[in-house]
Parts: structure tokens; sequence; C-alpha cells
């Protein structure tokens, strides 16, 4: 997400001789762009995993505007060489992992209520136009609705009680700024841990737990919050064995099951939600570990009688 958020920032600006930090409005108030929506698509056959550290890899970005507060963007993620105009055109239906954005510019004004903003003429680069709302808007009032509509998930993973979590200065965020979008995604990788460890009634391995590649990843971010709050994570998930058909990039892996969780967050002490994440994960086993292999048969069999039903892997 981060990778995806830099990429953005510098077609932002590409050619202006600016920076971010160079937005402003016709006030000449500082803006920052601020997703609101992210909608992550990884293929089995090409996980995240296999980007290590020190890996050279090539993002292609695509960035619209819409009304003059409001951006769109799409990303494609590959090694050098992978990221041509045909697999930004492929986008989500294509063989690399892909990413789509909402992006609002916001007035940065510490701990206040985020408010959007229009950048001044002439501050950003010029880039495409688009008329129509993107669907992201749309989904964003629902999640403001229903946030991650908890009513009608199918779970067969109930954990006994909420996740809590209080954001720290340094760790999660800066003196008086709010928690970036990239953050959560490391505060939801945490909280799915938990529940998976500690929260649900058969706790898994942590061998089953350390083998979750992420497939896909649709977030919403609501409100801001800060260090010092308290965040209430509520979640529910499904654990089904991975569909037959699906091939991962690796003959040495097995996909042995497949996880599912909607996440709601809250700002425990308003009870005010922040954000609302959906995950679908591939439980990816070596062949060779007949160990591990028997360890998610087992927590497959304790949940095998809930009535849920396995939904299209991304392709």
């Amino acid at each position: 997400m981060a990778l995806c958020g830099s990429a953005m920032s510098h077609h932002l600006m590409q050619d202006t001789g600016r920076t971010i930090r160079d937005i402003v409005d016709c006030e000449g108030k500082q803006l920052y762009p601020a997703y609101f929506s992210t909608h992550l698509i990884v293929p089995p056959a090409n996980l995240l995993q296999q980007f290590e550290v020190w890996d050279s890899v090539a993002v292609g970005v695509d960035v619209r505007r819409f009304g003059g507060m409001m951006a769109t963007s799409s990303y494609v993620v590959g090694r050098p060489g992978e990221v041509t105009a045909e697999s930004m055109a492929a986008g989500r239906a294509g063989h690399l992992p892909s990413m789509t954005a909402g992006t609002l510019f916001i007035v940065d004004e510490n701990r206040s209520d985020a408010r959007p903003g229009t950048p001044k003429a002439g501050i950003l680069a010029e880039m495409p136009s688009i008329t129509k709302p993107p669907e992201c808007v749309a989904l964003y009032a629902k999640a403001q609705s229903v946030g991650g509509d908890l009513r009608s998930f199918s779970a067969n993973l109930r954990p006994r009680g909420p996740h809590e979590h209080l954001l720290r200065v340094d760790q999660d965020t800066a003196v008086n700024h709010a928690v970036m979008f990239a953050t959560f995604a490391r505060l939801f990788e945490q909280a799915e841990r938990v529940f998976l460890e500690q929260l649900v009634p058969m706790p898994m391995p942590t061998v089953v737990v350390d083998s979750r590649h992420v497939l896909e990843r649709q977030s919403y971010y609501l409100r801001n919050c800060y260090a010092g709050e308290t965040l209430r994570f509520e979640m529910l998930g499904r654990f089904l064995p991975a569909p037959k058909e699906m091939g991962l990039g690796s003959a040495a892996l097995l996909p042995s099951a497949v996880l599912e969780l909607v996440i709601e967050v809250f700002q425990h002490s308003r009870n005010a939600l922040v954000c609302v994440t959906s995950v679908k994960e591939v439980i990816a086993i070596a062949r060779s570990n007949s160990s591990a292999l028997r360890d998610v048969e087992r927590v497959l069999y304790h949940y095998r009688d809930a009535n849920v039903a396995a939904t299209e892997t991304p392709r």
C-alpha cells in the first residue's frame, strides 16, 4: 500500500518541479492526498510473498481526476519488464497483483475532523478527468451505512470478544498526526493474528497463521484516529477448504484452505467507526510439511459443520 501511495504521489507532481508538500488550496492551506478506499487483488499464481527484501519491483500507476477534490487511481505491481501498457489495461483481471483506490485531498489541520479541499489550479500535474463518480464512491457510502455488514456474513469463526489496540506515538503515528492508511495494513495483520491464535474457540497453530497469503483486500477509511486512542476490532471469519482448481505459482506449495475475514474498527471511547476491511487469504503449506498439512485438516474438521459457502476465488 505504501508503495502504491508513493507511486501516486510522484505521478501527481510529475514534471511540476514541486512535491506533495506544495499542494495548497486557493487560500494557501496545505492539502494532502488521502486514500478513502483501496481494493487489492492478488492472483494465486503471483502471491505478494514472491517479492522479497532487496528485490527490484516495478509499479504501474494511472491517476484520473473526478471534480476538484477527488481522484481515482489504479496500480499494477510486478518485476522490472512485467509492467507494460497491456498489463495496466488488464488491471484486476490480469496475472499481476493490482490495486484500485479512491483519493480525497484533505486540508492538513492537525487533530481536526478531516475535510476535503480543492488543490489550487496549476499545482498538480496534468491528468485525465472522468465525468462519472467512480464505483468506490457508492461502496464507501454503503460502508458508512452498514459497516462491514457483519449481520449478513456467514461465519464459522466467531471470537470470544474483540481485539483492542492502543495507538502509540512513533509506533503507529507521528505526534499530532492521524494514522496513515498504510499503517492500517499492519494493524489489520496484527488483529487477524490475535483473532486466529487467541480469540476463536479453537485457536489455530502458528504454522497455519504464518502460512496466510492475501488474495484480496477491500478497505474503506471513514475517519481519522490519533495516538492515545484505543481501537476496537470487531471480527468475523470463515475457514474453508481451498478450491481444487486453485493453482499457486510454486509447485512446492499446496493451497490447503481459504480464510475470509470481515473487520470493523471502532474508536473505542466514542464507538465511532474508523474503517472497514474484508480480506480473503489462501493458506499455502509446503507439500513436504506433513504435520502442518494435518494441522490444517484438523482445523477444517473442527469447523466442518458450519453453514457457510465458499466464494469465488479472485482472478
